[in-house]
């Protein structure tokens, strides 16, 4: 019989779960298509492309629309078995209502896991592949990180120079490329692509056309080739947009990679630290959202669903608000960049489960 119930609660969370996340799918992208009308008109964007940039976005309207959909979807269906007197006739079996919330915690517990990876393998991704399409149309024509990808110069070994004209991050090309040797102030060689691509899977660069200088005494040495040739610069594609990539553009473990590499360094930027710790914290939003539900739901068992629709609005609000002044707080010092986001998530657990602890059993 308990697994039937189990069976039973789970079958209705995830059908509210689903048709919430398809609703705030749908509004997100109807407010996006108005918010950026102008601009897809101004950059005379095709309907095809405009499809496709929204196709892109999906991934991060669901992150932000998840936690609000798990909560509105708990409160929801423990509103619907208190009307129909589910709870009460469970109760009446002998089945506490702690019993009852144990598949959906299981639930909220494994959906932080798949947030996770969910946020920091495909939202990531996607969100990289939407910012490549804006750099296409010259939709953020004012952002200072169009102009950070250019001109950019790197040592990349004593005495050897890297210079790029133009850097896209996506699809991973690096145009006007010159490597220049030194030695004792004086140059000796020279090598020089309009364009360098990077290939994934050796892990290197490719040139399909170069042409090297030796610089010796009283000559010069020239040499071109238009045949495929892979170099290594010592530099990912990662390595060279770090410094213009936002922490959302990043998945945890490129912004923990970046991170480690300022430690290195002598370089410690707060504002990173906290995002990282960020990216972990906002994935256990999920089990609170179910721990809150079900503490809502339960001390307001007459609630009908306008009700539980308002008070699930009014925590994930005061949830947001507090995460974001917890991530203020981290970037000016004031918190430790652990403490800035997770003690959020710290406080609300300790309250969700005293009122879990006071609730009618």
């Amino acid at each position: 019989m308990i697994k039937k119930i189990d069976i039973y609660i789970i079958k209705e969370f995830f059908y509210k779960l689903f048709f919430l996340i398809i609703g705030f799918i749908v509004l997100f992208t109807l407010v996006s298509i108005i918010e950026h009308l102008d601009k897809f008109i101004d950059a005379s964007m095709p309907a095809k492309d405009i499809f496709i940039y929204h196709l892109y976005s999906t991934p991060w309207f669901i992150s932000i629309g998840l936690p609000m959909s798990i909560l509105i979807s708990t409160v929801f269906s423990f509103n619907a078995m208190q009307k129909n007197h589910e709870l009460t006739a469970l109760k009446a079996s002998g089945i506490s209502l702690s019993r009852i919330s144990v598949p959906l915690f299981i639930i909220g517990f494994l959906l932080s896991i798949l947030s996770f990876q969910f946020d920091n393998i495909i939202v990531t991704h996607y969100l990289q592949k939407k910012i490549a399409l804006e750099q296409d149309y010259n939709l953020k024509r004012s952002s200072k990180k169009e102009t950070k990808k250019k001109d950019i110069f790197r040592q990349i070994d004593p005495g050897k120079i890297l210079t790029i004209k133009k850097f896209k991050y996506l699809p991973n090309v690096a145009q006007n490329v010159s490597i220049q040797q030194f030695e004792n102030n004086q140059i000796t060689s020279r090598f020089d692509t309009p364009k360098l691509k990077w290939n994934s899977r050796k892990k290197q660069w490719l040139a399909r056309e170069y042409s090297i200088r030796n610089f010796k005494s009283n000559s010069t040495i020239y040499s071109e080739s238009d045949k495929d040739t892979l170099i290594d610069i010592n530099l990912t594609p990662f390595d060279l947009a770090q410094e213009t990539l936002k922490p959302e553009e990043m998945n945890y473990w490129e912004l923990k990679r970046f991170v480690n590499k300022m430690y290195e360094n002598g370089l410690y930027e707060k504002r990173w630290v906290v995002d990282l710790n960020f990216k972990s914290a906002f994935a256990c939003t999920n089990f609170l959202m179910i721990l809150f539900g079900i503490c809502l739901s339960i001390r307001k068992p007459r609630a009908n669903m306008a009700v539980g629709l308002t008070l699930s609005i009014g925590v994930i609000f005061m949830y947001y608000t507090m995460l974001k002044v917890g991530q203020s707080l981290g970037y000016s010092g004031t918190l430790s960049p652990f403490l800035s986001v997770w003690s959020v998530n710290i406080l609300f657990f300790i309250f969700g489960f005293y009122l879990l602890l006071k609730t009618r059993t």
